[in-house]
């Protein structure tokens, strides 16, 4: 199977579709999320209205993005904010993770107070991002654990654990088909062959040698990137699943994954198949249209084209982003899969 691909390139010129072409049947409509300031909300709200602004210039009359959402904060929004990780982006390691949403309150703390312990026992910031935010489902949170080494993001994690446990919330992590503790970590593209090995031998060996299941995700579907993958622990233990994320810790640990692993803010990615007379016109002269909706969007767009063993060829438009992004995006693609020339 060949694959070539098309990523936006410079902008020249106007760019547009018939003004006449509407996105309003754009379905499944979000509300922005909420973040834990005013500074925050008025920032979000501001690229908000330029990314609207400039769709609209490009030809796109309807609202392409969801609905904003009033800003609004309560009392036990307030208790689970996280204060603002000072260095977060400046350390040297990282850790991330997909974790359930109902977890977070014990994690933070009345007004961030465990975070705080968390950091001056083990020097390592956490960061939890809101619900939705970086992931499809508000059940979920994407946070962020880092240190000025991997051994301070591995005692920080540690210490997530006692206050699970502390809290008696280690059900949460348990799935009831096989009664195991389940967490999903974040890692780079390009250190997921570290982890698998030849053939599966490398997560095997962890497997086995930890005694818990550890499994690298599969890639999604047509995808013409893979910027980031999930390795899933499962254990019948807190001990357990810290044991695993240690032995991948020993592995992908490198320049390459302190670099990539910061890059790495989202972890929603979707494709969508694209008509092939269709894709000139979602590309642009020169990548120009594709540019555009990536600087609008903040989103990172990618069209590849296969071709299968019987000479049949398709192409797909791969988006990584935040979700209302990414949303939007295949919104767009959509809609030019329906626009075709009679």
């Amino acid at each position: 199977m060949r694959s070539i691909l098309w990523s936006g390139r410079g902008i020249q010129g106007s760019i547009g579709l018939n003004s006449s072409v509407a996105l309003s049947d754009f379905g499944g409509r979000r509300r922005l999320h909420r973040h834990a300031s005013h500074d925050e909300y008025r920032n979000e709200q501001q690229q908000y209205d330029t990314m609207q602004v400039s769709l609209q210039q490009l030809g796109y009359d309807d609202a392409v993005l969801p609905e904003r959402e009033e800003e609004h904060t309560n009392s036990k929004r307030e208790e689970e904010k996280s204060p603002p990780p000072r260095s977060i982006n400046h350390v040297a390691c990282q850790l991330k993770f997909v974790i359930p949403n109902a977890l977070t309150g014990c994690i933070i703390g009345k007004n961030g107070a465990n975070l705080e312990r968390i950091q001056a026992e083990s020097g390592a910031f956490i960061q939890a991002n809101a619900p939705g935010y970086a992931v499809m489902s508000t059940r979920e949170r994407f946070i962020i654990i880092a240190g000025n080494s991997m051994e301070q993001c591995l005692r920080g994690l540690e210490l997530v654990f006692v206050s699970i446990v502390e809290a008696n919330k280690e059900s949460i992590l348990r799935k009831s088909i096989d009664g195991r503790l389940y967490l999903r970590q974040v890692i780079p593209g390009l250190c997921a062959g570290s982890v698998i090995g030849l053939q599966g031998a490398t997560v095997a060996k962890i497997s086995e040698g930890e005694g818990l299941s550890v499994i690298v995700e599969p890639k999604p579907m047509n995808a013409a990137i893979t910027p980031f993958r999930i390795v899933s622990y499962a254990g019948v233990s807190v001990q357990e699943l810290l044991r695993g994320v240690r032995a991948v810790a020993q592995l992908i640990e490198s320049d390459v994954y302190n670099a990539e692993i910061k890059g790495i803010k989202s972890v929603v990615l979707k494709s969508v198949e694209i008509p092939a007379g269709r894709v000139g016109a979602l590309i642009g002269p020169k990548g120009a249209h594709l540019k555009a909706l990536e600087d609008i969007l903040k989103c990172k767009l990618v069209i590849t084209r296969s071709e299968t063993d019987d000479g049949n060829k398709k192409h797909y438009l791969t988006v990584w982003g935040q979700p209302e992004s990414v949303k939007a995006a295949i919104a767009v693609a959509q809609l030019h899969s329906r626009t075709k020339t009679s």
